[in-house]
């Protein structure tokens, strides 16, 4: 501080060592096409970046469940897939996932992700949570991709509208 406790800086501080880094922004809507397992919104993760115990990553993604047939929403991390939602009969629903993913030691990261999906505010949001209970520091030693996909019957039944991450170092 100046004395007056304000806040002042004597220089600037590099991007690579912000507390806080926005890692990627994506929101071009994008849909599962056809049979078969399509990759919706894709982010390589840097090698490195989560090292040490308290560095946390925070996704945020949303989209649309719009078929009366099977469909699969899927998260990736490192090559591990994390099935979201797996059901029929999801006709125009919002889906809404928050990930938070911590090294909770210099070895082991842990994490959850809170999904839900519903059509209205009105309605109760089907919600569940998801562990990521054992999935290692060693995810993150080489360049990891992070993504959604989408499995349906037809065109159109998983979209994805948005994704973002956020990295924030331990303290």
């Amino acid at each position: 501080t100046d004395g007056s406790d304000n806040l002042t800086s004597t220089g600037t501080v590099p991007w690579a060592n912000l507390p806080i880094k926005h890692l990627n922004s994506q929101y071009d809507s994008v849909a599962n096409v056809g049979s078969g397992e399509d990759t919706l919104m894709t982010y390589t993760l840097s090698a490195g970046t989560v090292v040490a115990a308290g560095d946390r990553l925070t996704i945020h993604a949303s989209g649309l469940l719009d078929a009366a047939t099977a469909q699969t929403l899927r998260f990736h991390i490192g090559g591990t897939p994390f099935t979201l939602f797996s059901a029929s009969g999801i006709v125009g629903k919002q889906w809404a996932a928050d990930i938070n993913l911590i090294a909770n030691s210099n070895t082991a990261v842990s994490g959850y992700v809170n999904a839900h999906y519903s059509d209205s505010p009105a309605e109760t949001p089907v919600t569940y949570t998801l562990s990521f209970a054992g999935l290692g520091v060693s995810t993150f030693a080489s360049n990891s991709v992070i993504k959604f996909t989408g499995e349906g019957t037809n065109n159109n039944e998983v979209q994805q509208h948005s994704m973002s991450i956020t990295y924030y170092a331990a303290p």
